[in-house]
């Protein structure tokens, strides 16, 4: 078995990275109502803590990371789009605005994920800024956008971090629930999830639900423990350290 990992990204209340607060606050904004209306009080006490505006994949064993991105490198190597990077240059910085969710999956089903996103990555066709949109609108926002300006803002051939991080999240998961039945519960927050983005990309923040949602434990990078008490999760075979 292998571990993957998806980290996310927690901004501070108050810095000089306005678009991660933007993202965080918005989607924060967005969800308390939706959580509050249908009485889900453990999650919304907790919220704060799960809060995201960025996340990443990592592959354990390559201890690389996928994500997708407008500033990766300088002059003419710089990157704009889906990339591969090296896990200490992404996580040495700020350790303790991340956290992470573990699963354990197959080496098999490891090997086709990851053999998937780097085909991906060599495929790379950018990042479009207007995806922002995504984040800050959620989906009837997106297609008044769309409406207004006559343009779509969902290109299958580009990605988000988000975005991708969820592809990678149902490839691998339910490949491991065809073949081994484990992660069913996961899968079917994963589904709910894109039900509820009607099949765009869902932001940081209820990506992160998902996972949480399932039964899954966010582990603090600083220290690799429990961020928050471990729900009892009936989700056989996940890691939850």
């Amino acid at each position: 078995m292998k571990e993957a990992r998806w980290y996310f990204w927690r901004p501070k209340i108050i810095d000089t990275d306005f678009l991660d607060n933007g993202i965080s606050a918005i989607t924060l904004a967005r969800t308390v109502p939706e959580l509050v209306w249908n009485r889900e009080w453990d999650i919304l006490k907790v919220l704060w803590l799960l809060r995201a505006a960025h996340v990443e994949l990592e592959d354990t064993e390559r201890e690389i990371i996928y994500t997708s991105t407008m500033r990766y490198g300088e002059g003419d190597k710089k990157v704009n789009g889906l990339v591969k990077r090296p896990s200490a240059d992404v996580l040495s910085a700020h350790p303790d605005r991340w956290y992470y969710y573990s699963i354990m999956i197959h080496e098999q089903v490891r090997n086709t994920t990851f053999s998937m996103l780097d085909s991906l990555v060599a495929d790379n066709q950018g990042y479009d800024k207007r995806y922002i949109a995504k984040f800050l609108t959620g989906p009837h926002g997106r297609k008044l956008i769309e409406k207004l300006s006559g343009k779509p803002l969902n290109d299958l051939s580009k990605f988000i971090c988000s975005g991708i991080s969820e592809i990678a999240a149902m490839d691998a998961v339910y490949k491991e629930r065809k073949q081994y039945d484990r992660l069913a519960g996961l899968l079917m927050q994963l589904v709910i999830l894109n039900e509820k983005f009607k099949g765009d990309e869902p932001d940081p923040l209820n990506l992160s639900l998902a996972f949480y949602r399932a039964g899954l434990t966010p582990i603090s990078q600083v220290d690799h423990k429990p961020l928050i008490k471990p729900k009892t999760s009936n989700l056989e075979g996940v890691s939850l350290a």
